[in-house]
């Protein structure tokens, strides 16, 4: 993902920075509006996430500064808008550009689960920040830490 920051132009960076670091799905990337967005509080609200929930979601430094400078627009206006196919295929599209393998939108927010779990995050955390109704989902990502600890472990 930060070789794909480095290149990319702003509204790119956004679209990565709201799946890699804000942990949004992609239907959830491209229904952001810009009126779900509170840069000064540093949070959005994600609206219509799956199974219809709404959630509230922290933002980092850098997606801030991004959006600040793709934007704003009226609050009615999509962040990055299309459809899911269509951010699909950009990224598809840049990461071909960049002789980086495609792995998937959604691997972007694998990589939001997984970074936050390495950090030492409860699960319940991270299963609020990336909207999941129960904390076993973010097991997944407890496992791909501990996978991480063995293989170190093996080579000491």
């Amino acid at each position: 993902m930060v070789k794909l920051l480095a290149v990319a132009p702003v509204e790119m960076r956004v679209l990565l920075r709201l799946g890699g670091i804000a942990g949004l799905r992609a239907s959830e990337i491209t229904g952001l509006k810009w009126g779900d967005l509170d840069l000064e509080g540093g949070a959005l609200t994600v609206r219509n996430g799956k199974g219809g929930k709404t959630r509230r979601v922290l933002l980092s430094s850098s997606l801030i500064a991004d959006l600040r400078e793709l934007g704003p627009q009226k609050e009615e206006v999509a962040v990055i808008g299309r459809t899911p196919e269509a951010a699909r295929g950009r990224l598809r599209t840049l990461c071909k550009q960049q002789g980086i393998p495609y792995l998937s939108l959604h691997a972007l927010r694998h990589t939001t689960g997984t970074r936050l779990v390495r950090a030492g995050f409860p699960l319940q955390d991270v299963a609020e920040h990336l909207g999941h109704s129960d904390v076993q989902t973010a097991r997944t990502y407890g496992k791909w830490a501990n996978d991480r600890l063995k293989a170190h472990l093996r080579g000491m």
